[in-house]
């Protein structure tokens, strides 16, 4: 059966679409337009790059990493608040009715 990426990682796993070999134009297979419509029904960035003479690599390459940093740091955050607001539960939940930590006589 075949899966997607997205649906494999997840909608918000850092990708891009590259076409590849710019450098050999009259030997294309697929057209720009072709390439960023199928890069905007991903919703991801497209690049023509070329290996051979260096052409878009670098801009892409820079895109992907900031992709993988942006999602690193949203899971940090995620991963953060989700820490703060679960020790809060918790802390809360020890209380039990009483308003005492632990359910504390007196």
């Amino acid at each position: 059966m075949e899966t997607s990426v997205k649906e494999s990682k997840g909608a918000d796993f850092p990708m891009i679409l590259c076409g590849n070999k710019i450098d050999l134009e009259d030997e294309r297979k697929v057209f720009k337009e072709d390439g960023e419509d199928l890069a905007n029904e991903y919703k991801i960035d497209f690049f023509e790059i070329s290996n051979k003479d260096g052409n878009n690599v670098e801009d892409a390459g820079l895109c992907i990493v900031n992709k993988i940093l942006e999602k690193r740091q949203k899971d940090s955050l995620v991963d953060y608040n989700s820490s703060h607001s679960s020790t809060k539960l918790s802390s809360s939940a020890h209380q039990g009715n009483s308003g005492r930590c632990c359910g504390g006589g007196g």
